[in-house]
């Protein structure tokens, strides 16, 4: 009798996961994908013209193509919800640390629209991978658990993010920070 509980409480949990729903959404080139993951380092490494942030971006992938693919989402993210690291060497270049341009929410408090600003490539606009993403050795490791962290140099149309996400209502400007 103990037997047969265990054994139909086993049942149900298995049958639970097997038969539970998933949330599944496109990524830019068709395929889909389960849960977002973001693994990534974002640092900044020079400052561009007055609006535009030089950046560099540590992927992870299973290949160099899967990192590559992904590293333009994980740096937008980063500049929306974690900020944008220094260095000392990056400090010599003019280049300082960012805050995180979203202040006013979550990437859970607005998963939908994120999720589609991912999956529809609106983020595509606002960053660019310099040097045709030729990444130099030194920036390419090969991980003991399998897959590749790369390091992409990237350009990031900053004040224009964050005017959109002003707009959305997602981040507070400074002068209306000012104002209240």
């Amino acid at each position: 009798m103990i037997r047969n509980l265990i054994l139909l409480i086993f049942f149900v949990f298995i049958s639970e996961s097997l038969f539970s729903q998933k949330q599944n959404f496109r990524k830019p080139g068709g395929s889909t994908r389960k849960n977002f993951v973001w693994n990534y380092e974002l640092m900044c490494t020079g400052v561009g013209n007055t609006d535009v942030e030089v950046v560099k971006c540590f992927s992870f992938g299973k290949n160099f193509k899967k990192a590559r693919d992904k590293v333009r989402m994980d740096a937008v993210h980063g500049a929306l919800f974690k900020g944008i690291s220094g260095s000392s060497k990056s400090l010599a270049s003019g280049c300082e640390p960012k805050r995180p341009i979203i202040n006013l929410i979550s990437y859970q408090d607005e998963r939908d629209w994120f999720d589609e600003f991912f999956v529809s490539g609106a983020y595509l606009q606002y960053v660019n991978i310099t040097n045709n993403a030729q990444v130099p050795a030194s920036d390419i490791v090969k991980l003991k658990r399998g897959g590749y962290k790369v390091g992409f140099t990237l350009t990031i149309k900053f004040e224009e993010l964050k005017k959109r996400m002003i707009e959305e209502g997602f981040s507070r400007s400074l002068v209306e920070g000012f104002n209240n």
